[in-house]
């Protein structure tokens, strides 16, 4: 990894490398979300051209569909509402790429050369919504993973800025982390809790969480009002959103 920064050090401007050590100053020093926001704000008006950012923690593997948090962004609000929807959010392919290098969409789209249903309903969307090109950066952080995506064809163009990002991206992801990673309370339940918890997340009933895990309706309401007491949930609901929160 030190190697890789000093090589990309190498490649920028001299006065990149002076602004990289203050970025890494600031971010050491934020202490709240909304510090950070501003943060993101300050370097989208610093950078002349900057194609629009956003940053964001999403699930990972069997919580891609449940764990969806924006952080910031400056991107169509109309376009993020329809991204809020679970089901439309799990066809993207960006989530699920892999860590570690720049991922360019028409690249990674192209790559589906044969997509389900729900991708194709996808992909004509970010054809109708002008978002098919763009670059992310993506960490993994046992079941998360941080975000941040640039949209645009000059995000995919722009070879400097990609390396400038590539070496802040580890010390943007430890500060996303500090301030809103949950504290993996999903992992703090029991087998069974976790297996109740998911199927309600998912708009299934008492009734059906039940018959799907082969148990009594009696024994699932337990399980749910036991949660709901030790986390301080209102309802299940709640009990829901507290515990695939992505704040402390």
């Amino acid at each position: 990894m030190q190697d890789r920064i000093r090589q990309l050090l190498v490649e920028v401007p001299p006065w990149s490398a002076y602004s990289l050590l203050a970025i890494h100053e600031q971010l050491a020093s934020l202490s709240s979300v909304d510090e950070l926001t501003q943060w993101l704000r300050g370097l989208r008006n610093a950078i002349p051209l900057m194609p629009p950012v956003l940053l964001a923690i999403s699930g990972r593997g069997r919580y891609l569909p449940q764990l969806h948090r924006v952080i910031y962004h400056d991107w169509p609000a109309d376009w993020l509402e329809r991204y809020d929807d679970p089901g439309f959010r799990s066809a993207d392919p960006i989530l699920s790429a892999p860590a570690g290098q720049p991922v360019h969409w028409s690249a990674e789209f192209a790559r589906l050369k044969r997509p389900t249903l729900s991708q194709r309903k996808f992909l004509a969307s970010c054809r109708n919504n002008g978002m098919t090109h763009g670059v992310s950066f993506i960490s993994d952080q046992r079941n998360h993973r941080v975000i941040l995506s640039l949209s645009g064809q000059r995000a995919e163009e722009d070879a400097q800025l990609i390396r400038m990002i590539e070496m802040v991206w580890t010390h943007i992801v430890q500060c996303a982390r500090r301030l809103l990673l949950p504290k993996n309370r999903l992992f703090e339940l029991s087998p069974r809790e976790r297996d109740v918890v998911e199927l309600i997340s998912l708009g299934e009933s008492y009734r059906s969480t039940a018959a799907a895990l082969g148990i009594d309706e009696t024994t699932v309401t337990d399980h749910v009002n036991r949660m709901v007491e030790r986390y301080g949930a209102n309802n299940s609901r709640h009990l829901v959103k507290i515990l695939f929160s992505c704040t402390d």
